[in-house]
């Protein structure tokens, strides 16, 4: 885990440079360890990173840095509490809607 000052009020932390399951796992745990931490105003997650907004009236980057470390110390590696979820979005695919879709299919062939 890496920590990295981002602007004058965020720091992003790196989880690993590759896309993969168990960095996934790891940034999902992360966020749900920092949520609702006071002066933490958004918390974004990427594929391997967590990017934190703070309130620089309540932390300074290293007053932050150091609550992130505390709370992720004994971040449990295996990860094996937390469950995926399938979100289903309905989506409509027809012309009448999508006044596009024949130009952009022919286009794209």
């Amino acid at each position: 885990m890496e920590i990295v000052i981002a602007g004058a009020d965020a720091l992003i932390i790196y989880f690993g440079e590759a896309i993969a399951k168990r960095t996934s796992k790891r940034v999902y745990h992360a966020l749900q360890l920092l949520q609702g931490t006071q002066g933490f105003r958004e918390i974004t997650p990427s594929y391997t990173s967590l990017m934190v907004l703070f309130d620089p009236l309540m932390h300074t980057h290293s007053t932050c840095k150091e609550l992130i470390e505390e709370k992720l110390t004994n971040m449990d590696e295996s990860h094996e509490d937390l469950k995926a979820r399938n979100i289903t979005i309905p989506v409509w695919y027809d012309e009448k809607v999508g006044l596009d879709l024949r130009t952009l299919s022919e286009e794209k062939e």
